[in-house]
């Protein structure tokens, strides 16, 4: 976009504001940056929340789909965009380690989510053959 384009739009802005040129693009600046800081602080708030209703469903029931994930999320309230919803939420699923697989529950078939198990969750040494969890050294 050239200068002469971006006068144009901020005289647009401020014909509809009432406002001069100035005004317009202070206005359009201050409203971006409100806008950046709303959402930042609504997907923190959501990595959270999606990561406690997905470590509560896998305590109850071991896995979960995203369409359960949600309704542990928001529950009654209505959620105005599900899809993308769902998208940020297996983003953010993903980057925390769990994994989906089609299974059958019933006659379905749903993307199912869980959280693999690792060689180490289930060996865990005793404290006294493990040379790495000695208290004393000896001389």
């Amino acid at each position: 976009m050239d200068k002469v384009q971006l006068t144009k739009l901020a005289d647009e802005a401020a014909a509809i504001l009432g406002t001069d040129r100035t005004g317009a693009i202070q206005y359009a600046l201050q409203s971006v940056i409100e806008k950046v800081r709303r959402d930042e602080k609504r997907d923190g708030i959501q990595a959270s929340k999606v990561l406690g209703a997905a470590d509560h469903l896998i305590g109850t029931q071991g896995s979960f789909t995203m369409d359960e994930l949600v309704d542990v999320m928001f529950g009654d309230e209505p959620v105005f965009s599900p899809h993308r919803m769902k998208i940020f939420s297996a983003k953010i699923l993903k980057a925390s380690g769990f994994k989906r697989k089609q299974r059958r529950r019933g006659s379905l078939r749903p993307l199912i989510w869980f959280r693999p198990l690792k060689i180490i969750d289930l060996v865990k040494p005793e404290a006294s053959n493990d040379p790495m969890n000695s208290h004393s050294m000896e001389a």
